[in-house]
């Protein structure tokens, strides 16, 4: 929502615990997002496939985190398309047709980079924003694959772990 109210959620200082998570500095003046962030992150998976959850999150003085937006990515579908998109399309795009998913080679790195739902969120002059990234959340997504699995994500100066944000500037 523009004027800077979320959904709250409870057990996001739970879901740190168990997950990666990034946190900015406060922030010091507002900061509108207005369409789809965007994920890029290096990982291997003890397993062929799997998923990849991002959460973004307002973290307010009072501490108590505000859902913003979430992403999801099943890893066999991380090859983004040549084709032409057959609708417009802001985010990177991919078919998620079975012909075009491949299966990641245990512990092999690769690159994933993908959307967050759009949003039109103002950070106001203060907060925190939060990055959270899971394998799972049973919760709210099937488990996959069904055995268990290990991520390991990659950030060093040659593989870098981020969140680009569509932030609006007002003159």
């Amino acid at each position: 929502n523009i004027d800077g109210t979320a959904t709250r959620y409870t057990g996001r200082r739970e879901l740190c615990e168990r997950a990666l998570c990034y946190t900015s500095q406060t922030l010091p003046q507002d900061l509108e997002v207005t369409g789809h962030p965007l994920i890029s992150l290096f990982l291997s998976s003890s397993a062929e496939d799997g998923f990849v959850i991002a959460y973004l999150d307002d973290i307010p003085p009072d501490g108590e985190p505000r859902y913003v937006t979430e992403g999801e990515l099943r890893i066999a579908h991380r090859a983004l398309s040549d084709e032409e998109p057959p609708y417009r399309q802001q985010a990177p795009y991919r078919s998620f047709q079975r012909k075009d998913a491949t299966l990641l080679p245990a512990n092999t790195v690769t690159e994933l980079r993908f959307d967050l739902l759009p949003t039109s969120y103002l950070f106001k002059k203060g907060p925190r924003i939060r990055l959270i990234i899971v394998g799972s959340d049973a919760d709210i997504f099937p488990t996959m694959p069904k055995q268990s699995s290990e991520l390991s994500i990659y950030r060093d100066r040659n593989r870098l772990t981020r969140v680009e944000l569509p932030v609006v500037v007002r003159e």
